[in-house]
Order: C-alpha cells, then structure tokens, then sequence
C-alpha cells in the first residue's frame, strides 16, 4: 500500500461538506478512493487476523472451520421461522 497516498487521504479539506453527499466531482471521486482503499485496509488487516488465529492455534482445522463459520453468518444473516 502507498503510504504517502494513505496520508494524503486521511489531511481534512477545509470548506467541505459530506463528501458523499456532496455534488462535487472532485469531492465523490476522493471519497470512493477513500472506500476503496479502506476497504482493502479491512481485508488485508482480516486475513493477518486469520492466520495469526490459525498458526497459534492447537486444533487448526477446527479453527478453519469456527472462522468459515463465523464469516458465512455475517454474509447470510439470521432469519427467523415463524
């Protein structure tokens, strides 16, 4: 990842509103930017997260299995039957 442009991001534009609301072109393509990249921040940061579990872990596959587990549920969500 490109620190310099990481910083860049992250300095406050005087004099601006929401970025996402904003009707400014410069100002929407600066916040999808922002979204993209933090969205690469998120996974990168999940995945050093994971093999950390993994590699401390004594039970591996069952540790494989609880983080699949856990990461099908957020995307699924919960229904209830009624």
């Amino acid at each position: 990842m490109d620190d310099k442009r990481y910083k860049d991001i992250h300095k406050p534009q005087k004099g601006t509103q929401n970025s996402r609301n904003s009707k400014n072109p410069k100002s929407k393509a600066r916040n999808k930017l922002y979204c993209k990249l933090l969205t690469k921040v998120i996974i990168e940061a999940k995945i050093l997260q994971y093999k950390k579990q993994i590699s401390t872990s004594y039970n591996k596959t069952r540790t494989i299995w609880n983080i699949v587990k856990s990461e099908t549920e957020k995307k699924r969500g919960t229904e209830e039957i009624s």
